[in-house]
């Protein structure tokens, strides 16, 4: 089996699920000088009991002083010389709502982060509503706050920029997170640090999340087997199956999808091993030609847009597709629809569910993708950054650290209050209890500036699930593209003109909505040439030229 994950401009990224968790021995290497060149300059609900914060405090401290245990007297000096600071409140910004119980977990982390170094957290979030607008007013205002979560799709390049990060280094990281940067800077993560440079410099600590989480469908099985259905391999099947239920089955859509879902389209993608490089614009993996190509260009896109046009006629795709308020994911769970594609993780998580409610729905999920190259994850994707306007920059990296770095704080940020929301089930299990399924669902206040390896599945995953993750992984290509990012700033107003134009039209031709397909693909294509997209493609292209030559 496998598959991959194909990269959009448009949307936002699902929250990951990891099935397999590596243990590491932490070992800290520190530049003698440099560390102590840090210490010099320096840097510019009800609550829980202890007992349920999944870890003493004492357990944790002792797992830092584990972890620098190999440090050299200045590092530690300086780590230990910044605790002795004092008592600090730091506030740090994540995308989304958070679950309804986020407060007792960032409780249960502020009795242990206290004591292990003498700072509390406080978390606020942007609502998805409104994320982009509050998100970007965060730094346009000057706020004082610490840290935040940080990504491509938020703008993280331009706002770096802009100065809206701190600088950081290697030195500083390995100083300052004595857990996590020893796991960044081992040789299968440390290409996300050397590639996360914004014109040479870095801001960004990115997530280590090892396994890729690649699209895949599930589908009912019930109803394939109902219409002696073969069993669905590809993506041609899935969309085969989906023309059969439509024309077949009254009162269910196939895909009952919503407008701002992009996932239909980046199925085709993820078949077609096409990394994003803009809007519009992809990079075809298998050939890795060091060519940036209009996908409107590929006949295989032209053909696909044809098929959900049929799809539509059938029945098959909801008619108030770019109404709807409703996602693919609930309606597969309420039986109004057939078919959900999303990372590995959205499917799985699915599965696990329709098992426990709906079990005669004999739930499949497929990794349609086949044997397609699969790409090392960009550290574009998500991470954290410590902001400008800090005043404690040096301890945000502390509190980061135990965050990204320790088990218990991860754990506890992303799952809630162990005893309390869940319980774990082996090394890398858990067992959701009724306050998490009401209020607290493990990862679903969208943590992912602090994906770890450290991430627990549910009880319920099948094995072959991280099965399929690990080959996955061994299949990663190496291409041209890796670690490389557009800059705009020569073509900002056509950028952005394109990005409106795939925002407001594109979902209503690959979610098959006009008759006169070839017509609207053709004046499609005419708008965005006004709005200057080949300028924009030379352009990209002639900066991918020279980043592959400078290689």
């Amino acid at each position: 089996m496998g598959g991959r994950c194909a990269l959009s401009d448009i949307g936002c990224p699902e929250k990951e699920k990891n099935m397999i968790r590596k243990k590491r021995n932490i070992h800290l290497l520190i530049a003698l000088a440099l560390a102590s060149a840090l210490l010099a300059t320096g840097c510019s609900g009800k609550t829980p009991a202890p007992e349920a914060t999944g870890g003493s405090a004492a357990a944790t401290a002792a797992a830092t002083t584990e972890a620098s245990a190999e440090a050299t007297p200045e590092a530690k000096s300086a780590y230990q010389a910044e605790v002795e600071k004092g008592d600090l409140n730091l506030i740090i910004y994540m995308i989304g709502e958070g679950p309804a119980d986020q407060q007792l977990a960032v409780d249960a982390i502020n009795l242990k982060m206290k004591t292990d170094i003498k700072a509390t957290l406080e978390v606020k979030n942007t609502p998805w509503a409104d994320w982009n607008t509050k998100y970007q007013l965060l730094f346009n205002s000057g706020e004082e706050f610490d840290g935040c979560f940080a990504t491509s799709w938020a703008d993280y390049g331009g706002l770096a920029k802009k100065g809206a990060f701190y600088e950081l280094n290697e030195e500083m990281l390995s100083a300052f997170m004595p857990n996590f940067a020893p796991q960044l800077f081992d040789e299968a993560h440390k290409y996300l640090w050397e590639t996360s440079a914004v014109d040479g410099k870095r801001y960004l600590i990115p997530q280590i999340y090892d396994w890729m989480n690649n699209y895949v469908a599930i589908i009912r099985g019930d109803l394939r087997e109902k219409y002696g259905i073969p069993e669905v391999k590809t993506l041609d099947d899935i969309l085969n199956y989906a023309l059969t239920i439509g024309t077949n089955e009254p009162g269910l859509i196939p895909v009952n999808a919503m407008g701002t879902e992009d996932k239909f389209y980046n199925a085709f993608a993820s078949s077609m091993a096409w990394n994003s490089m803009g809007a519009g614009m992809v990079y075809d993996t298998r050939k890795d030609d060091g060519k940036v190509m209009n996908l409107l260009d590929s006949p295989e896109l032209i053909a696909f847009l044809k098929k959900a046009r049929a799809l539509q006629e059938a029945g098959a795709i909801s008619k108030s597709v770019l109404s709807s308020q409703t996602d693919t994911a609930t309606n597969f769970k309420a039986g109004k629809s057939a078919i959900n594609i999303d990372g590995l993780g959205g499917p799985v998580n699915i599965y696990n569910e329709v098992m426990m409610n709906n079990p005669e729905f004999k739930p499949e999920i497929i990794d349609f993708a086949g044997d397609t190259p699969k790409v090392a994850p960009s550290p574009f994707n998500g991470g954290m950054a410590v902001s400008a306007f800090s005043k404690n920059p040096t301890r945000t990296l502390m509190a980061l650290d135990l965050l990204m770095g320790v088990e218990d704080y991860n754990n506890l940020f992303g799952m809630g209050v162990p005893g309390t929301h869940w319980n774990p089930v082996g090394d890398d299990k858990y067992e959701l209890l009724e306050a998490g399924q009401k209020n607290f669902v493990p990862y679903s206040g969208c943590p992912w500036g602090l994906n770890t390896n450290f991430m627990r599945v549910d009880k319920n995953t099948p094995d072959w699930v991280g099965e399929l993750r690990q080959e996955w992984t061994s299949q990663i290509k190496q291409t041209k593209m890796d670690g490389f990012k557009y800059d705009d700033t020569n073509f900002k107003t056509e950028t952005a003109n394109i990005q409106a134009i795939y925002a407001a039209e594109w979902p209503a031709l690959y979610f098959g909505m006009y008759a006169e397909t070839d017509a609207k693909i053709a004046e499609f294509r005419e708008k965005l040439v006004t709005a200057g997209f080949d300028k924009v493609l030379a352009d990209i292209q002639a900066q991918f030229d020279a980043y592959i030559a400078g290689k």
